[in-house]
């Protein structure tokens, strides 16, 4: 993976990359398998100010973790329909990962650092997971859209359990969002 990064200008920790792009940090991750004998590729777009506005504080970690991205993506979903998987015992899966990140990640990475594309990529996901849904509602309060803002987290406060409930609601208060009621 070096081979195919560290000239697009991608750092490594371990078995992971960063590489920013103005304050957007694009993070690629090798995962294991548990039982060790086979690796993925995760990819994601990192907005530091996003996840500020998101979670009221901003990430200190020096190299950001796949998990804490905005928009994130398997390999095997940016290549087709299904998750993709290497053998660590194929010789040839260096040279197929180093060719699946020409090909899918380093053009989803890329293109992911709009915000207009964040928001829509968002929006088809954000349907099922809470999480995706906060940042949707964060992409449309930084570009003007405060009523779509609230409309997010309103419904998300509505259809959400524990936790994801207090969050939704927490980041409607700093949002400015006001209930129907009056409240906020």
């Amino acid at each position: 993976m070096d081979r195919v990064l560290a000239p697009a200008g991608f750092t490594r920790t371990g078995l992971l990359w960063n590489r920013t792009f103005d304050s957007i940090v694009e993070v690629i991750d090798l995962q294991v398998s548990k039982a060790g004998d086979s690796v993925t590729v995760n990819a994601g777009v990192f907005d530091p100010d996003l996840h500020a506005q998101v979670w009221g504080q901003r990430l200190q970690d020096a190299m950001v973790e796949e998990p804490f991205c905005v928009v994130r993506s398997r390999i095997g979903l940016l290549a087709g329909d299904r998750d993709l998987w290497w053998s660590v015992e194929d010789p040839e899966a260096a040279n197929r990962i180093g060719e699946a990140l020409t090909r899918y990640v380093l053009p989803f990475l890329l293109d992911s650092r709009s915000p207009v594309v964040m928001e829509r990529t968002l929006e088809k996901i954000a349907t099922r997971y809470p999480l995706p849904r906060l940042y949707l509602a964060a992409l449309k309060h930084r570009r003007g859209d405060v009523q779509g803002a609230c409309a997010v987290l309103l419904e998300l406060q509505e259809r959400a359990l524990g936790g994801w409930r207090d969050k939704a609601a927490d980041l409607a208060s700093r949002l400015g969002c006001v209930r129907e009621s009056g409240k906020r």
